[in-house]
């Protein structure tokens, strides 16, 4: 596909696989937009931006009702310190917190939109639907794996 300047974008792309983690199986839906596809624009200037990354990680199939939802930025290239941009990026919540959703789903849909942002250097959403999980970290590191591939 070609933008009115001639650009090439890469078309959307949309991926899903079960990932397990025991006892549970997770199901992972991810979205990827193509990288030129959000621009901003000023009156003096216009800046390519990355596009989001949206994903969606449920315990269970047929998915049960979105929990909670995040988004995360990476931090700014523009910092003045090289380490501290490596290891920062703005999470804030969505949806979540509220009518019984489960504290865990909101903390683990923030902890992993940030660190997708960190490593990826684009905006992500993430929904989450997991309840009371365990194995976080070993779950983190294999969705990781999963979104690498596709970015």
């Amino acid at each position: 596909m070609k933008m009115p300047n001639n650009e090439e974008i890469s078309p959307l792309s949309i991926h899903s696989r079960t990932v397990e983690v025991a006892p549970y199986t997770l199901f992972l839906h991810l979205t990827v937009f193509p990288s030129t596809a959000a621009t901003t624009a000023t009156p003096t200037s216009t800046t390519k931006t990355a596009a989001p990354l949206i994903l969606n990680i449920t315990t269970s199939s047929p998915p049960m009702p979105l929990t909670s939802l995040s988004y995360s930025l990476p931090a700014s290239s523009s910092s003045s310190s090289s380490s501290s941009s490596q290891s920062k990026s703005l999470s804030t919540t969505l949806l979540g917190g509220q009518n019984g959703a489960s504290e865990e789903s909101v903390e683990f849909a923030s902890r992993l939109g940030a660190a997708c942002a960190r490593r990826f250097k684009r905006p992500v959403y993430v929904g989450a639907s997991v309840g009371q999980f365990l194995g976080q970290v070993e779950a983190m590191s294999k969705i990781i794996e999963f979104v690498n591939e596709f970015v």
